[in-house]
């Protein structure tokens, strides 16, 4: 058994002092404001109920990435379902298994996590992190004050005998058990990185999240930021390797404090400084950056960007300011005079609990069906069920960047909240092996998935009768472009670029005035139009938008429209606002019959 060793408090507990009368409790101004994207979510399946309220505890849900397209998910409660071609059955129930597996009591109790082996269509391995009783085994890493402690995590290795099946049999293993003062705060998600190849050193290893448990609230604060525990941090094992003290996995060989020739670190440690490191997730499209979401005690939630060995500051800091742990109160201070010398990590996108309570994490959009949504990382609050939305590749060390709120639409548009109709939402994350993002929500149950965008209605010609496209049009000459291929001679169309008629349905900061202007194959100009109302033919376009059922336009509004005749080729509409005007608009393009 790994037992603490004791630190100088004055290295763990540096630069907490601020005065009282600094505390700050709106550390974050204003609000976040709703986008332009509004994305229809539908309910796609619905797991079984495992309780009375909330109706499921389903917790994680991603793919085996073996090639087979099925997806897994966990219920707290013990549930291990696989869902296979759209339908979802059980894989393992924990409770059949473990006989002293813990799912009640509170939060942080159950099955917590999964992570299949990079290898696992053809070794069949795969490992999960549950909660049992204190007492239930031998523990690798235990906490000061052992009378205090009350829940052990543990890590399990499985190796399904047939991979591809879709109920378990095999063999498993205990890899590592953790002991913690509370049932809150412990192992959270585990997880590998699935976009790298062998080649690379990451390959194979497992990263797992270790909360605080909830020392620092239950009176022992210096336990929440220090090297030589494995509480608050994110550690990273070789699940198959035999080199740790318990022989039971090994230790990367380029973790950062396996050899600092420092016997108060724990070579396990990849990074430290987090309160309850929630869930991780890597960008496919850039393997190389891994994002933790780590839910606040007083009143930061964070976003941030993994920096091997980076310390993330708690329980001295939370998100980008001072916390005080001998005040208990929801307030945090401001930075001292010498910040810079404590070399901490700050989040790269952070919000208040003006706006919720818990971070849900989080998932980068690189599927196909909504390019609009391509590189967007998506995370949300777990209460509340706000989901928000920002450029993965804009999140950098050093700043923390602006987000919008996603508008949901369900018929109607409305909130998440109002959609599950219950007092929160218990928000979670999952994606798909094609990069397809899904919503868990326990209060109901629910799996679901944003509405793939309709397919295309034909004519039986092989031509598509109306295209569209909407998006920003930003300042400094930047332009929105849709592109259109006429297939037969003399084919006449109507154009337009809406942006007033937009604010009309509620779009925030449409575009005032927009400027149409279509190009040939050859980049020569075909047509122009910045007001609608000023073609010399301005009746027509409103009587034909009439015929089509397009969106009817208000006299003398500045949104662009133009009909022509155009022979067979490739042509492109670019919309852009008059006097670099900037905003959200609409290339409408309309074959007329």
């Amino acid at each position: 058994m790994k037992l603490l060793r004791t630190l100088s408090l004055v290295g763990i507990l540096g630069g907490i002092v601020a005065p009282i009368s600094a505390q700050i409790s709106d550390p974050i101004p204003g609000s976040i404001d709703k986008g332009d994207l509004l994305l229809e979510i539908e309910n796609w399946l619905r797991a079984p109920a495992t309780g009375g309220s909330p109706r499921t505890r389903i917790s994680v849900t991603k793919p085996a990435y073996d090639g087979s397209n099925r997806v897994f998910s966990c219920d707290l409660r013990g549930q291990f379902y696989v869902i296979s071609n759209g339908t979802l059955t059980e894989y393992v129930d924990f409770n059949d298994v473990f006989p002293n597996f813990q799912p009640e009591n509170r939060l942080g109790t159950g099955f917590h996590s999964f992570a299949f082996h990079p290898l696992f269509e053809t070794n069949g391995k795969f490992y999960t992190a549950h909660t049992e009783p204190v007492g239930s085994g031998p523990a690798d890493f235990t906490m000061p004050n052992s009378d205090t402690i009350t829940m052990q995590s543990v890590i399990m290795e499985w190796t399904a005998s047939i991979p591809s099946a879709n109920t378990f049999s095999g063999t498993r293993r205990e890899v590592m058990r953790v002991e913690y003062h509370e049932q809150v705060h412990n192992v959270q998600e585990i997880a590998f990185n699935h976009f790298i190849d062998s080649s690379n050193s990451d390959y194979g290893m497992l990263y797992i999240c270790s909360g605080d448990g909830e020392a620092v609230n239950q009176g022992f604060p210096e336990v929440g930021h220090r090297l030589d525990t494995v509480y608050g941090t994110l550690l990273r094992i070789d699940p198959m390797g035999t080199n740790a003290t318990n022989g039971k996995y090994g230790i990367p060989t380029d973790n950062p404090f396996l050899n600092d020739n420092n016997a108060n670190t724990l070579a396990e440690i990849y990074a430290w400084g987090f309160r309850n490191p929630h869930r991780i997730v890597w960008d496919s499209e850039n393997p190389d950056r891994l994002f933790l979401f780590d839910i606040g005690e007083r009143s930061i939630e964070e976003v941030n960007l993994i920096v091997k060995g980076g310390d993330y500051g708690y329980s001295q800091r939370e998100g980008t300011f001072l916390m005080n742990t001998a005040v208990d109160s929801d307030v945090v201070f401001p930075l001292p005079a010498n910040e810079s010398s404590f070399n901490y990590v700050y989040p790269v996108a952070q919000y208040d609990h003006d706006e919720g309570r818990a971070i849900a994490g989080g998932q980068i959009y690189r599927g196909t069906k909504w390019p609009e949504l391509n590189g967007k990382l998506l995370f949300g609050d777990i209460a509340n069920g706000r989901i928000f939305y920002v450029d993965a590749d804009s999140l950098t060390l050093g700043s923390q960047a602006t987000f919008k709120e996603l508008r949901l639409k369900n018929v109607v548009e409305r909130s998440l909240l109002q959609i599950v109709g219950q007092s929160r939402t218990d928000l979670r994350f999952g994606i798909m092996e094609d990069g397809e993002i899904l919503i868990t929500t326990k209060r109901d149950g629910w799996i679901r998935r944003f509405t793939p965008p309709p397919e295309p209605e034909m004519n039986g010609t092989g031509e598509l009768s109306n295209l569209s496209t909407r998006g920003s049009v930003g300042g400094g000459g930047d332009v929105m472009i849709g592109g259109f291929v006429i297939i037969e001679n003399n084919r006449r169309v109507m154009v337009r670029g809406l942006g007033p008629t937009l604010a009309a349905f509620g779009v925030n900061g449409a575009l005032a005035n927009p400027k149409i202007t279509v190009y040939n194959a050859s980049d020569e100009v075909v047509a122009t139009n910045d007001d609608w109302g000023n073609e010399s033919n301005a009746a027509s376009i409103a009587l034909t938008a009439m015929s089509l059922g397009a969106t009817a336009l208000a006299n003398g509004s500045a949104d662009a429209a133009t009909m022509l005749f155009l022979p067979k080729g490739a042509y492109t509409v670019h919309l852009e606002g008059v006097d670099g005007g900037t905003g959200v608009g609409l290339i409408e393009i309309y074959k007329i019959p």
